[in-house]
């Protein structure tokens, strides 16, 4: 902890000086979480119990990587930093729960998450925010019920790629079957007029380059010569698509 000897008179300048001094050495930041060695125990924990049931990884490097993406995504659309930081918190955060039981861990996450942070001093209105979007990423029950919620289901479920598989392809796994697929991944928000993001997958036999958008009118959204959605399309509607893919041994696609 830092302290500042201060002279009298306590002028208002002072004062708000030592006002941001306390609050930068009290908030809960991302470097803060990230180093924290219960926080960091139990995401290596639940990871271990994962590699146990053969199941994809979710260590400190998918986590990492995920809670990276989340605030970049948040800070190219403009958003505060606080939630920039609060996005890369629930993201670093978000697979805790696996340290209790694979089923339902994006619940038990949340309640875990809300134990911990509140514990280190984290506001509620802040700690309300990361559960909600912890609580929320999973498939299952996958909403984004606000906007670090969003962020974290973009970037945790475009983390794919086939060092994340650990054993021998189990076909019946869709995780193990997405995962081996991908060689690479990459999400990001297109800097230019149109309105989308854009989300490329290099798998093994090819490249898909997909993106969704605004449109009003007739529509058709295609992929390989396949017609997907054709109708029309309410104006200042968003069309809001989620492509998983595997290519085979032929080059095609199976999933």
């Amino acid at each position: 902890m830092h302290y500042t000897e201060w002279t009298l008179p306590f002028s208002e300048s002072s004062h708000q000086k030592a006002w941001n001094i306390y609050k930068t050495e009290t908030m809960v930041t991302y470097d803060k979480v990230r180093n924290s060695k219960e926080i960091l125990t139990y995401i290596q924990r639940a990871d271990l119990s994962l590699q146990r049931m053969g199941f994809t990884e979710h260590s400190l490097a998918h986590v990492t990587k995920v809670a990276v993406t989340a605030g970049d995504i948040l800070l190219a659309l403009g958003y505060d930093k606080r939630i920039v930081e609060l996005a890369r918190i629930a993201a670093f955060m978000h697979d805790i729960g696996n340290l209790v039981n694979r089923a339902d861990h994006a619940q038990s996450g949340a309640i875990m998450a809300f134990r911990l942070l509140d514990k280190m001093g984290m506001p509620a209105d802040e700690v309300a925010k990361v559960v909600s979007a912890i609580g929320s990423h999973d498939e299952d029950t996958a909403w984004p019920v606000n906007e670090v919620a969003a962020a974290l289901i973009l970037a945790d479920k475009s983390d794919v790629r086939r060092s994340r598989v650990r054993r021998a392809v189990n076909p019946n796994d869709i995780h193990d079957r997405v995962n081996y697929s991908v060689v690479s991944s990459e999400l990001k928000l297109c800097d230019n007029n149109e309105d989308y993001l854009q989300w490329a997958i290099t798998s093994y036999f090819s490249m898909i380059n997909f993106g969704t958008g605004v449109a009003a009118g007739d529509a058709e959204l295609r992929l390989d010569g396949d017609i997907f959605y054709e109708g029309k399309v309410p104006a200042n509607s968003r069309i809001h698509v989620l492509v998983t893919a595997m290519g085979n041994e032929y080059g095609t696609t199976q999933s």
